[in-house]
């Protein structure tokens, strides 16, 4: 292939015989013919000059390789004539007739003007290739589109489609009795597990539902405040009167009329005045009896008995159901009960755990990770046979161990 430079020239470093295959210049000048290479060459002039500085004869030699100024040449090209040249004859590379016809012949032209008349991209030759695939010019595939692992599309509102959209998560609410009941559910975040045997509600934070401290004990008001029906002053319900079930009719409800001065001649405004005056709680007066409220009685009762767990095995670990409760632990050997950290059981501040060893045999407290379990004054964590106990959380992985236990 010709190879091309702008504005070079020389001077023979030495006389250049007519048969000689090798040409002379400084190695500075022949440095800057670079790119020489298998099948590469350069056209070079050598012109004579005479003393009016007319050029009055010309060689045109093909340079192939360049070892620093020897120059390997391929004489009389393009219709010149190989002659004798003297020291510091002038060489340049200069653009011949040639080189011109090389560059028209070499297909460019040709494939250009097949296009220009076919319009056809094709005809070109050494094209670049136009991108026709989706992730040869960047965009999403059909195949993608509305599927899985691939983008949702959008309707003629600009909307996604209900097809296209996940199932709503939505929140289920299970009943069980028991604690491992409880942990076995196929529960999902936020589904809420009712408790009627502790008497409480818990609601999923994190998966899976197996572990208990991802429960979180729902907290309700106690049953065990308020005011009883027909009283004017809030009391504790475990203090109000029995009263007089007498006292319920509705003569012993006093609602003094308002005057007609007070309100007006008009009758419409004197029944409305009169309604909103029956309506509060100042103008009632008279007791009302808890027997005449059904179930009410049985709640209170309710609400100040422990219920009553029997562990008949050796190791017992505490679970929230255990708040509130009297345990008996009845089993004849060695016996264990570990009370769990705040990170597995979501103790309720103020809680209280009682029990009682039935069994003949030692029944020994213990701490769980964290855990601080203070011995009564004097006492140990053992529990004697027969010996009763009461575990009070005193802050959160701090419980006080009150009751019977095993002098230190």
């Amino acid at each position: 292939m010709q190879l091309f430079i702008n504005n070079w020239a020389s001077r023979l470093a030495s006389p250049l015989a007519s048969a000689s295959l090798t040409m002379l210049v400084p190695a500075e000048d022949a440095a800057r013919l670079v790119g020489l290479g298998s099948g590469d060459h350069y056209l070079l002039t050598l012109a004579a000059v005479d003393v009016a500085g007319v050029e009055t004869a010309h060689e045109i030699v093909k340079v192939t390789a360049d070892v620093s100024g020897s120059l390997t040449i391929e004489r009389a090209q393009e219709g010149t004539t190989a002659a004798e040249w003297p020291i510091s004859t002038i060489i340049e590379a200069r653009l011949t007739a040639g080189g011109i016809s090389a560059i028209r012949d070499a297909g460019m032209p040709g494939d250009l003007a097949a296009v220009a008349t076919s319009g056809d991209y094709t005809d070109l030759i050494n094209k670049p290739p136009i991108p026709s695939t989706a992730v040869e010019v960047g965009a999403i595939p059909s195949a993608e589109k509305g599927a899985a692992l691939g983008v949702a599309t959008l309707d003629a509102g600009s909307k996604i489609p209900l097809a296209q959209l996940p199932a709503a998560a939505i929140t289920d609410t299970f009943v069980v009795n028991t604690e491992a009941a409880m942990l076995a559910l196929d529960a999902q975040v936020g589904d809420v597990a009712i408790r009627p045997d502790i008497t409480s509600s818990f609601i999923l934070q994190v998966v899976p539902a197996s572990v208990l401290g991802n429960w979180q004990q729902i907290i309700t008001p106690s049953i065990g405040g308020g005011a009883p029906v027909g009283s004017a002053t809030p009391q504790a319900l475990g203090a109000a009167s029995t009263g007089v079930s007498g006292n319920a009719s509705r003569e012993d409800h006093v609602h003094p009329m308002p005057s007609a001065d007070a309100v007006g001649a008009d009758a419409e405004g004197a029944a409305a005045s009169a309604q909103a005056h029956a309506v509060q709680r100042d103008n009632h007066t008279g007791e009302q009896a808890i027997s005449t409220v059904t179930g009410l009685q049985a709640a209170l009762d309710k609400a100040t008995f422990a219920p009553v767990i029997t562990e008949a095995t050796t190791a017992r670990a505490s679970a929230i159901g255990d708040a509130g409760s009297y345990i008996r632990f009845t089993n004849t050997g060695a016996k264990t009960y570990t009370v769990q950290p705040q990170a597995s059981v979501a103790w309720v501040a103020d809680s209280e755990i009682h029990g009682r060893n039935v069994g003949a045999s030692s029944l020994t407290l213990t701490p769980g990770s964290g855990v601080t379990l203070n011995a009564p004054f004097g006492g140990t964590l053992v529990v004697p046979p027969g010996g009763s106990f009461t575990l009070k959380r005193g802050a959160e992985n701090v419980w006080d161990v009150l009751g019977q236990t095993v002098a230190a």
